[in-house]
């Protein structure tokens, strides 16, 4: 009781009492409410700066805008079109097959004797693009499948284009050659098994790799210390320790002949 007695003075002394709200005037509210619009107008102005910055001063920014916004557009050139302008449809033509059974040297004259027939074609080579592309991957079975689907990615890209798309590469996995079949629309896409014996292929060796895997100085080498999944239904074999490169690159032409799209 004598402690709340002592407060109750307290109070009456001062003439404040202890539940009012403290009031700071009616200058230093004035003061107040205009520093407020200051800052808010200050606000506005950096946010309408930043604004223009983004959509009319940085021109980075705005192409990726745009590039977000049309990601989803469809294309403004039909696939029709495309066809219509180069003379036939883009097609992935997959050869796979063990190292040194003559992938990169008939895809070479295939590329070249489509090219001498007016045909859009390119062609992309496992090996060349494991010094771009896929510098960063190495031949563990997740890097190499990795490797698979990049090059089936580009190759689609050239096949939307309306380009004939010939890829080389070995593609030891049957799992991966079929996901990159089903990147494109049926008939468009033809694999291709460059097929030569093991024994053929290591006489050839023209890169001296297999020596180097029985020697056990590269490490899970295709065919050697790695499997190779040979494909159970291609759409061509080539047997090239029983045919020349030309008959082997005839054998491709007579069979897009044979099946043309469409």
């Amino acid at each position: 009781m004598r402690f709340k007695t002592f407060i109750n003075q307290v109070v009456e002394k001062t003439e404040t009492p202890i539940n009012r709200r403290w009031d700071p005037g009616p200058n230093l509210k004035s003061k107040t409410n205009g520093i407020c619009k200051t800052v808010k107008s200050i606000s506005s102005k950096l946010a309408v700066s930043q604004k223009k910055a983004i959509i009319g001063q940085n021109d980075d920014l705005m192409e990726l805008r745009i590039r977000r916004e049309n990601k989803n557009n469809p294309n403004k050139i039909k696939a029709k079109e495309r066809t219509q302008l180069n003379g036939h449809r883009g097609r992935i033509i997959w050869m796979t097959g063990l190292s040194g059974a003559g992938k990169s040297t008939i895809s070479l004259e295939l590329e070249r004797r489509l090219f001498d027939l007016g045909m859009h074609t390119y062609r992309l080579d496992g090996d060349e693009l494991r010094t771009g592309l896929n510098k960063d991957l190495g031949f563990s079975n997740q890097e190499r499948n990795e490797n698979i689907r990049r090059i089936g990615e580009v190759a689609k890209m050239f096949a939307d284009a309306g380009i004939i798309c010939i890829a080389a590469s070995i593609s030891p996995h049957h799992e991966y050659r079929e996901i990159v079949r089903k990147l494109v629309p049926r008939q468009q896409f033809i694999e291709v098994f460059v097929n030569a014996p093991l024994e053929v292929c290591e006489q050839r060796d023209p890169k001296g790799l297999y020596a180097k895997a029985r020697a056990g100085i590269i490490q899970d080498f295709t065919g050697v210390s790695a499997p190779y999944e040979a494909p159970t239904s291609p759409e061509i074999e080539l047997r090239t320790d029983e045919f020349s490169v030309s008959e082997c690159v005839q054998q491709v032409l007579d069979y897009l002949q044979a099946h043309p799209l469409k």
